[in-house]
């Protein structure tokens, strides 16, 4: 009698452990297929980060450039502007030598 206590212990013993690993099998399963998941969303995400760094890098540069070239313009407006201020007084100038 005490044997088949015994055997049926070990087999209860027995049968939990293959449920346990049963059990474990698929929560490995599942947390592998989580992994794939974020694994494939992370990718998403890799791609979406490295599009909008290649965005701001072309509006840093846009804006880089914007300024250089209102910089330029507005030393092109100032000479200019000097220019034409001169040029009319050159006209009143030369009309009060000849007078």
């Amino acid at each position: 009698e005490e044997m088949t206590k015994s055997q049926d212990e070990s087999i209860n013993q027995d049968s939990n452990t293959q449920s346990k690993e049963s059990s474990d099998s698929n929560q490995v399963e599942s947390q592998v297929k989580s992994v794939a998941n974020n694994s494939d969303s992370n990718a998403k995400y890799v791609s979406e980060i490295t599009e909008l760094k290649e965005k701001y890098l072309r509006l840093m540069a846009e804006f880089e450039n914007f300024k250089k070239r209102t910089a330029r313009e507005r030393l092109e407006l100032i000479t200019t502007a000097g220019k034409d201020v001169i040029v009319s007084f050159l006209d009143v100038v030369d009309d009060c030598d000849r007078a």
